[in-house]
């Protein structure tokens, strides 16, 4: 717990986590954790015992989505400040997977769009693998400079149909156009940190609730250490998949 505030603390706007609600498991009031808490969060609320409440509706969901954020991760050996990549790029693969929660089994898709029979999902590539883009004119430097880049894999883009990418020569994460899959490789996630410096300028692609939202800048920009400009560091932990 102590190492737990000690690597988040520095990440939080007000030095702070403004409020911690948990249920009454008594290891919450444990000493360790009682000191980490005084020192790193605000307010620390929990359930009412016995109140109608939707906890178990959000610990039915996370439990869907925690072994398939650790086996990306394990899979892939990536480090764990991915995990909300993951965590999204599960969520839309579930989207289009058949549930029991309808009669008959069917997925979400299938029920809000049931004219639009089978859907392909060849994009779902393994996650974390090494890609190759095509780059945008304006990132080709020179006439006969390279029109292609390596980057990590961070899921499909549904919205814009091509995908989440970062690519460190351009120190960029954003939606690219994959024209090479090596897809039993994963070199580039392995180094990326929770601090690595990156260009990003799409903010919403992963889902957060309204307080985090007010914390988020509108976009990030990578530091320019040899060019002597200021910039941002997007750490991958800043994001949650829900709030």
């Amino acid at each position: 717990m102590e190492d737990i505030g000690r690597r988040l603390k520095h990440r939080l706007p007000t030095g702070s986590i403004e409020r911690w609600h948990t249920d009454n498991e008594t290891g919450f009031d444990g000493p360790e954790v009682k000191a980490v808490a005084e020192d790193l969060i605000a307010k620390h609320t929990k359930t009412v015992p016995n109140a109608t409440n939707k906890n178990p509706v959000a610990e039915r969901n996370f439990g869907t989505l925690e072994p398939g954020i650790r086996a990306a991760l394990a899979y892939a050996d990536a480090p764990e400040c991915l995990w909300p990549w993951a965590a999204a790029h599960l969520e839309r693969i579930l989207y289009f997977m058949p549930t029991r929660a309808h009669e008959p089994p069917q997925s979400a898709h299938q029920f809000l769009h049931p004219q639009d029979g089978d859907v392909n999902l060849s994009w779902a590539k393994p996650l974390f693998c090494d890609v190759t883009v095509h780059l945008s004119e304006r990132d080709i430097k020179t006439k006969t400079g390279p029109t292609g880049a390596d980057g990590c894999y961070l899921g499909r883009d549904l919205v814009r149909n091509c995908e989440f990418v970062y690519v460190p020569s351009l120190r960029r994460l954003g939606s690219f156009t994959a024209t090479s899959w090596l897809t039993d490789s994963f070199t580039i996630c392995k180094r990326i940190t929770s601090d690595t410096p990156v260009e990003y300028h799409q903010m919403d692609d992963l889902r957060f609730g309204p307080a985090t939202a007010v914390l988020l800048p509108k976009q990030m920009r990578a530091s320019r250490q040899v060019a002597g400009t200021r910039g941002r560091t997007l750490r991958c932990s800043d994001h949650r998949s829900s709030s």
